[in-house]
C-alpha cells in the first residue's frame, strides 16, 4: 500500500494478472478500484490495512469476486484502448 500515489501503476499491473489489490484513500485510483469490485480501499493506518489483508487472506468468496472483475478493470488502461479514447475524444 501506499500513502498517497498519483495512479499506482503497480495496482494497474496487479489487476492485470487477476490479482485484487489493496489500495488506500490517497491512491488516485481508490475510488476506481471500489467502484469496480477490484480490490479494498482502506484508510492509511496499520490497523486498516492488516484488517484488509486479513479479510483478503481468509475469505476466499471476496477474493475470488474481486480477482474476477480485474482483468477487465485493467484492460481500460492498455495503450490500445487509451488511443481509442483519444481518437473518439478528438473526432
Amino acid at each position: 500500500t501506499s500513502y498517497a500515489e498519483s495512479v499506482g501503476n503497480v495496482v494497474i499491473e496487479s489487476l492485470a494478472v487477476g490479482k485484487p489489490v489493496l489500495v488506500t484513500t490517497g491512491v488516485g485510483l481508490a475510488r476506481d478500484v471500489e467502484r469496480g469490485r477490484v480490490g479494498i480501499v482502506v484508510e492509511p493506518s496499520i490497523d486498516a490495512i492488516a484488517g484488509a489483508l486479513h479479510r483478503l487472506a481468509t475469505d476466499d468468496t471476496l477474493r475470488e469476486s474481486l480477482a474476477a472483475n480485474a482483468r477487465a478493470f485493467a484492460e481500460r488502461f492498455a495503450w490500445d484502448a487509451i488511443a481509442r479514447r483519444w481518437a473518439d475524444h478528438y473526432r
